[in-house]
């Protein structure tokens, strides 16, 4: 009877490292980095914008996705690591294809953009060029303004001047001919 005992014993000694053996057997290995990266890109901000513009590629690396977990849950890594692959390239390529529309749009309002501040920048340079002839004109006005200023007050020093010289000569010529009368007298 100690014999059966001790059999017992050994069994149920024996019994939990069977069990984590054959548990173990059964787990599902770690994912393969290829699903990890796919579903990492899943994340992305943009995919339900993508998803929109580009639904076949984004429906395609969906199923690649779908295939590459079960392919993983069923032990088959080698498979879910193909149909990862396959369904991160579909992704990718949609994101892709998204972000250079993306930039095509923003390309062709920034081409428009463009092409109204080269309109402002050519009716501001003629606006400048007309204020810069308006300027030099107020300017050549200004001197001409101060010239004929300076031109008045010497032409009515100069009047003045002859003013006088000929009020003098009009008094010599007058004292000349009363001195004449005077003579004849």
């Amino acid at each position: 009877m100690k014999k059966a005992s001790w059999s017992r014993s050994v069994r149920w000694l024996a019994a939990p490292p069977a069990i984590a053996l054959w548990l173990g057997a059964c787990a599902t290995p770690p994912k393969p980095t290829a699903l990890v990266s796919y579903e990492d890109l899943k994340r992305d901000p943009t995919l339900e914008e993508t998803r929109k513009r580009f639904p076949d590629l984004v429906g395609s690396s969906d199923q690649y996705g779908d295939r590459a977990t079960k392919e993983w849950q069923s032990n088959n890594i080698e498979d879910s690591t193909k149909a990862a692959l396959l369904a991160e390239i579909k992704l990718k390529t949609a994101l892709s294809r998204n972000a250079q529309e993306q930039a095509k749009a923003r390309l062709a309002t920034l081409t428009a953009e463009q092409a109204k501040a080269d309109e402002i920048l050519a009716s501001i340079d003629k606006d400048l060029t007309s204020a810069t002839e308006q300027v030099k004109l107020m300017e050549d006005r200004k001197r001409l303004s101060e010239q004929l200023v300076t031109d008045r007050t010497k032409a009515e020093d100069e009047r003045q001047k002859l003013s006088s010289q000929l009020a003098t000569e009009e008094k010599r010529a007058a004292a000349q001919l009363a001195l004449r009368t005077a003579d004849t007298v």
